[in-house]
């Protein structure tokens, strides 16, 4: 399945609109083209993204806080990798996952799957 670009405010929006008013949840994943940890954790949020993707009406997003810098400001992202849980349209704070711990991102989405 792979995953969305987020570049810039545009693309946030176009994303989080597919969140609203539906059965899907949404993964931004924020990361720079330099961070090691980003680069190091990369497979294995790969391989969720496969195991959990439109099936599971999971949408998964990449977004470079260099290039989407106002919308990771918004969010307070302050560090590399990221991973933030949006449902309805809002995003759930409570669910943000900061760091290389893909087995605590696996975690919050199952913890949010649609249908739970």
């Amino acid at each position: 399945m792979g995953y969305g670009d987020i570049r810039n405010r545009s693309d946030f929006t176009q994303a989080l609109d597919k969140t609203e008013d539906s059965s899907s949840i949404m993964v931004i994943y924020s990361s720079t083209s330099w961070c090691p940890n980003c680069k190091a954790v990369e497979p294995k949020i790969d391989e969720l993204t496969e195991e959990f993707g439109n099936e599971k009406h999971v949408l998964w997003y990449k977004m470079n806080i260099e290039e989407a810098e106002g919308v990771a400001q918004e969010y307070g992202v302050s560090a590399v990798p990221t991973f933030m849980l949006f449902k309805d349209g809002d995003m759930l704070p409570e669910e943000t996952v900061t760091g290389p711990h893909h087995k605590r991102v696996r975690a919050m989405v199952e913890k949010n799957l649609p249908g739970k």
